[in-house]
């Protein structure tokens, strides 16, 4: 385990204390903050942070220090780091392209955004042809965007822009920070339990417990008829075992 300990600006103070762990947490804390807000490695959107391009920093391995820096903090018992983007976890889990789910809200730069968003509310062709041409600027940079966009091929259009501009555009960086994450050993345990992604993934929104809300999510799993899980009555006969099952 680390141990910290914090160094006072003022001369002839000394700030030193044990560390039973709050320092060092405290010490993470501020790392997290430097990572997502200070780094410029990331950029906000609406579902959570998103990898920077930086030239300098992927020259530099800046990327992959960060995910050596994420690994620590999960390691020793900081705070989650979860900040990022489920886009960006869906990359560093699967470790395929082709299984990041996008939608507009993944993109960084928010006049890209709201242009794409155009694209996906558009309810006529005519409106999907004014949408597209606030994309003439750079859709031709794309190679394999259809030449014609139509109702029928919009979604298609939407999901390939998405992939280019949030994460093809800045491939090496996500590969750097999961090569960082490897650190300690991470990578593979996110890997092969998904649900530890909630340890990097910017959680959503809670809602209220309400009575439906519960009902809904639970619900009575009955027993095989024969099964050594149904409950025997007095005389008996087998009495139908319930169990509450959750489901998420």
């Amino acid at each position: 385990m680390l141990y910290v300990t914090f160094a006072s600006d003022e001369h002839d103070t000394e700030e030193d204390a044990a560390d039973l762990g709050g320092p060092r947490r405290e010490f993470f804390r501020l790392l997290v903050k430097a990572i997502f807000q200070d780094s410029g490695a990331f950029e906000a959107t609406p579902n959570g942070c998103t990898l920077k391009f930086n030239i300098l920093h992927l020259q530099n391995g800046v990327y992959r220090t960060i995910g050596r820096m994420l690994s620590t903090i999960i390691v020793q018992g900081g705070q989650a780091p979860a900040f990022l983007s489920p886009h960006v976890v869906d990359y560093i889990v699967s470790g395929d392209i082709l299984q990041v789910h996008l939608t507009p809200d993944d993109i960084g730069d928010p006049e890209l955004r709201e242009n794409l968003k155009k694209v996906v509310n558009a309810t006529t062709q005519h409106d999907l042809e004014k949408a597209v041409s606030c994309c003439d600027l750079w859709q031709y940079q794309v190679e394999g965007l259809p030449l014609t966009v139509t109702m029928a091929n919009k979604d298609l259009f939407v999901k390939n822009v998405a992939l280019y501009l949030a994460v093809l555009q800045r491939q090496s960086c996500f590969d750097q920070l999961t090569d960082g994450l490897s650190y300690y050993g991470i990578l593979s345990p996110l890997r092969e339990n998904p649900s530890l992604r909630v340890l990097l993934d910017l959680p959503g929104e809670d809602k209220d417990l309400t009575a439906s809300l519960i009902a809904g999510v639970l619900r009575p799993s009955y027993s095989v008829l024969g099964s050594n899980r149904r409950v025997r009555g007095a005389d008996g006969g087998q009495i139908s075992g319930i169990s509450p099952v959750c489901q998420k």
